[in-house]
């Protein structure tokens, strides 16, 4: 365990062995030595559990999917619109545009924030557009940290609160993220010769720092979970000159207990978790379970056409991993797409469009328990470069 106070760093380490094991249920234990000398606890890698039905991807009433809720995403370029999963019922909300990534969901499911394009300006509404309330002109991204609480970036790269109606600055200085509640912070350095992250406890006057390891594009990505007492984030495992593979650590930030929740590369090989998106790891709503997608390494021999990236599922408590292999893609380059859960946490939505179907692209959703996919609606728009689904929320 970490004491607070300390700086620690978390580095590369030097392997000493690579098994190439596909789908193993071989239980290892390996002792990982930490360059800095902050030796990782030994690591029980496990089993890798495979949820793949045999149907593939379900079509309208053949789906079995039984999931509610609404979905927001894009169907052209002029509007942001409102999905009913239950009822497959959709319309544009007026006086909206696509709001990509821009779109924040409320603690409870029933509003959002967004960017208002006409009247360059942040407002709050419901999901159906209902309720429209003003936030502020001078931000670039609004996130909510309570009912009550908004925490804005500006484009100046500072930061404020908005506390029932009352704005008070906030010190954001060098930080990529802050943690929401302002407990922790997320920080990006160059030393000279590389990038490297760390955690910064925001409560505190002293200069102590938790270092993190080194920040590589693509091998990068974090999440704070919604209960805010777990860090996720990927670390890059260095393989040769240029090559890394990612795996998956969380943090507790009460304990600052690390682990290494995942031993992808004795599962498959050298892997990546997701892409260039640094803040796209999917926390469940109850911070349970974390979602991701899986690529192999195309420098083992494929393609980068004929690599095939497949959903992932952490349990954060017991470690246990589950392939959702009923479905997989080639869009993992830059970017999967980017998957959002269902307020009930019991199923996830992304959008994909599927090679040559001729058919745009589908919004799908995932099943947790029974590993089914299933086609919600087609023709998702891809606004922003790719069809996406921005959030899924619940009924006012």
């Amino acid at each position: 365990m970490v004491k607070p106070g300390s700086v620690v760093r978390l580095s590369p380490w030097r392997r000493t062995a690579l098994y190439p094991f596909r789908w193993t249920a071989l239980v290892l234990l390996i002792m990982i030595p930490a360059r800095s000398g902050f030796a990782l606890p030994a690591l029980v890698p496990p089993l890798v559990r495979q949820q793949c039905p045999v149907m593939g991807l379900q079509e309208g009433g053949e789906r079995g999917f039984s999931a509610s809720g609404i979905i927001l995403t894009a169907f052209d370029w002029r509007a942001t619109w409102h999905f009913d999963v239950a009822s497959g019922r959709r319309f544009p909300i007026p006086e909206t545009a696509p709001c990509g990534r821009n779109c924040r969901l409320s603690p409870d499911g029933t509003e959002l924030s967004y960017f208002n394009d006409a009247t360059n300006a942040h407002n709050i509404m419901r999901l159906d557009g209902a309720n429209r309330v003003f936030v502020a002109t001078n931000a670039i991204d609004v996130q909510w940290w309570d009912e009550y609480t908004l925490f804005a970036w500006t484009p100046g790269v500072s930061a404020f609160i908005l506390r029932n109606g009352e704005q008070e600055s906030f010190d954001a200085d060098n930080l990529i993220s802050v943690q929401p509640g302002g407990a922790w912070g997320l920080r990006v350095d160059f030393d000279g010769e590389r990038f490297n992250r760390s955690l910064v406890d925001l409560r505190s006057d002293s200069e102590d720092i938790l270092e993190l390891g080194e920040d590589i594009p693509y091998y990068n990505n974090f999440a704070w979970s919604p209960d805010r007492r777990m860090l996720a984030f990927v670390q890059p495992i260095p393989i040769s000159e240029g090559v890394y593979a990612s795996e998956l650590f969380l943090l507790d930030l009460e304990t600052l207990a690390l682990h290494q929740a995942t031993q992808l590369q004795i599962a498959y090989g050298v892997t990546r978790i997701n892409g260039i998106a640094v803040n796209d790891l999917a926390w469940s709503p109850d911070s349970r379970r974390l979602a991701f997608w899986v690529t192999p390494d195309s420098a083992a021999g494929d393609s980068p056409a004929e690599v095939q990236a497949v959903v992932h599922l952490l349990d954060a408590r017991t470690d246990e991993l589950t392939a959702y292999c009923g479905f997989s893609t080639t869009t993992h380059t830059p970017n999967p797409p980017h998957l959002v859960w269902s307020p009930e946490g019991d199923a996830l939505a992304f959008a994909d469009d599927i090679v040559d179907d001729g058919r745009g692209a589908f919004l799908i959703g995932l099943s947790v328990e029974s590993g089914r996919y299933a086609i919600l609606s087609e023709g998702i728009y891809a606004a922003y470069g790719s069809p996406d689904v921005y959030l899924w929320g619940s009924k006012p």
